[in-house]
């Protein structure tokens, strides 16, 4: 019974810490979504061209984005120089850009073609119920950017020598304060008898009469104000030879620069001379392989007759041996008779002698 006591007071308990965890955790979360950011907001401050399309946005947190289509948001400017956006906060009037009651204006504010009178500060302001709250205010300065033509910089040979059938390629880096145009001309030399073609486009320079080529899109590089085209000619053939102009053209002036391309052809051997080649080259095998053995005999017999002709030549020698052969005057008893020595090319003798 006591043991029953207690497992009904511990889930009383239990019960009890989990429903205040609960009601602390939807606390939270009401002031999450709906307590005011009161801390200040940071001054950005930010340089652009004057007359270039400028954004900028309005932080909305992540707690207002659920109701953000209910918030009465405002844009508002307050012109300024650069400098002094501490003392233009504190004085001067800030004027409406956009927002009513009804039609609150967008997170993000677009300024088309602003002017360097349109230079100062940008704060967005949020109503929700009765507090306001100022996520963003930005120092903007609009410059106006110097006017210059555009100038082609180095990448772009003078001229360029392929064999045919590879790739011949042509680049051509410009360098401009806004972003240039850039078109690829191919001179026709002879120029020809009608230039009224409506699948070409030509067009009389100096003299000279240029086909408009349908390529060679153009791109920004990471470094500023430089932008690349290229002039690829995948397969090149003989008529591919001849001069090709790069074209830069911005609101400004324009300029140009011209380079060569001259496609080679591929040397081809004769068959006849390919047929002799080979016989030639079957012939040669062999007659090289057999040559390897007589090079290998002949380098080791001429050691030999070298040493034979440097040792000294020693002189024969004979040798003459007469065999004595003793007399008896008078017959004796057969007795045997001592070897004497003998020459190699004296026979032996019989030592069993009688004397006659």
């Amino acid at each position: 019974m006591l043991k029953a006591d207690s497992d009904t007071e511990c889930t009383k308990i239990l019960a009890l810490v989990i429903f205040n965890l609960c009601g602390i955790v939807i606390a939270q979360f009401d002031n999450y979504y709906n307590w005011p950011d009161t801390s200040p907001p940071v001054v950005k401050t930010e340089t652009h061209a004057a007359g270039k399309e400028t954004r900028i946005r309005c932080h909305i947190k992540e707690r207002f984005r659920h109701i953000q289509n209910g918030l009465n948001l405002t844009w508002e400017h307050k012109s300024c120089r650069a400098g002094y956006a501490g003392a233009c906060m504190e004085n001067g009037e800030w004027r409406p850009l956009c927002g009513t009651p009804g039609q609150p204006c967008p997170p993000i504010l677009t300024l088309v073609e602003p002017q360097t009178s349109d230079s100062g500060l940008y704060r967005c302001h949020i109503t929700l119920d009765t507090s306001v709250i100022t996520p963003n205010i930005y120092m903007l300065q609009f410059v106006e950017k110097r006017r210059e033509p555009p100038t082609i910089v180095d990448g772009m040979n003078n001229n360029l020598t392929v064999v045919a059938q590879m790739v011949a390629v042509l680049q051509c880096k410009v360098h401009s304060l806004v972003p240039p145009t850039v078109r690829w001309f191919r001179r026709l030399d002879p120029p020809p008898l009608s230039t009224s073609s409506p699948t070409h486009n030509f067009i009389q320079y100096l003299n000279n009469t240029y086909k408009l080529l349908n390529c060679c899109p153009v791109a920004a590089l990471s470094q500023r104000d430089l932008y690349l085209s290229k002039l690829v000619i995948s397969a090149s053939s003989l008529y591919d030879s001849g001069f090709y102009i790069c074209l830069a053209i911005n609101d400004v002036n324009y300029t140009y620069k011209e380079a060569y391309i001259n496609v080679l052809p591929i040397l081809r051997v004769s068959s006849d001379k390919a047929d002799s080649g080979s016989f030639l080259g079957l012939f040669l095998i062999p007659a090289a392989l057999a040559m390897i053995p007589a090079v290998a005999w002949v380098m080791c017999l001429r050691p030999r007759k070298l040493a034979a002709l440097e040792s000294p030549v020693q002189p024969r020698q004979t040798h003459t041996c007469r065999q004595s052969v003793p007399t008896h005057t008078e017959l004796a008893p057969i007795h045997r008779i001592p070897l004497l020595p003998t020459c190699s090319n004296t026979p032996a003798i019989n030592p069993s002698f009688r004397p006659n």
